[in-house]
């Protein structure tokens, strides 16, 4: 059930059953999220994103690529959805909305709830009402998305970074590197671009690079040998993005060092 507002924001509840997930979607508009029963799981631009209930809100910009497939239990969710055409928001908050995200902000929940009861049963005054809690949502999930981007370096980076470094030889996913540190898939990204300036798949490359060079140099292993420690397929593997990263194979970096 859909209730227009004459504004910039439209909150509405949806249900959903269980059913096989439809396939990759792209948002048409800016949606946030908030599961009230039930949940689902999915992809939101190429990363796992789980949704349940509580002070969780998933937010998917216009653009952004997803899907979804639903938990058993029924679903219920209230979506806000920002009309292009009519919207008031500052500069400064399209900017924080403007990625996708999975953002914890307390109270999130409590303010969904109020929001659908009045979009369940509406009187005179829940247009204004209802637009007034949309609203308040959506400027606590800015509030979120700002507090996060300026915060601090968090200690689970430390943590991620120790994980790279002591699994040099394990097969890494974002995914996988998430649930170590327990924090989603797009929040990772985004404190690795952030404090590191750079991916954790291209800060993970840069470990292998440096620990192959310190073994070229430090051992007389095989070159094969020192591929399979640090996490590359094989010694071709190696031997390509050795070459992209320094400009010379792990032979001939070896050689040169050795006759200087």
């Amino acid at each position: 059930m859909l209730h227009v507002l004459p504004a910039s924001v439209v909150p509405w509840l949806s249900w959903r059953t269980r059913r096989p997930d439809s396939g990759v979607k792209v948002s048409r508009r800016w949606y946030g999220f908030v599961v009230l029963r039930g949940g689902w799981e999915g992809e939101l631009d190429h990363h796992a994103s789980t949704l349940q209930r509580g002070d969780t809100v998933l937010v998917t910009p216009a653009g952004a690529r997803h899907w979804n497939a639903f938990l058993p239990a029924e679903t219920e969710v209230v979506v806000v959805e920002l009309e292009p055409q009519r919207n008031r928001l500052a500069p400064e908050s399209h900017s924080l909305l403007a990625e996708p995200a999975t953002l914890h902000q307390r109270g999130l929940g409590g303010l969904a709830a109020r929001l659908a009861a009045e979009l369940r049963a509406p009187d005179a005054h829940s247009l204004l009402l209802s637009e007034g809690l949309a609203l308040e949502l959506l400027a606590s999930v800015a509030r979120a998305a700002g507090r996060e981007r300026g915060s601090a370096r968090p200690a689970w980076l430390d943590r991620a970074e120790d994980c790279l470094r002591a699994g040099l030889s394990r097969g890494w996913t974002l995914e996988a590197l998430s649930r170590e540190v327990k924090v989603e898939p797009t929040r990772l990204v985004r404190a690795f671009r952030r404090h590191l300036d750079t991916t954790p798949a291209d800060y993970l490359r840069h470990l292998r690079v440096d620990e192959v060079r310190r073994l070229l140099l430090d051992t007389e292993r095989p070159v094969a040998d020192i591929a399979l420690e640090t996490g590359f397929t094989d010694q071709s593997h190696l031997t390509r993005v050795f070459r992209r990263s320094l400009g010379e194979t792990p032979a001939a970096l070896r050689r040169r060092f050795r006759h200087d």
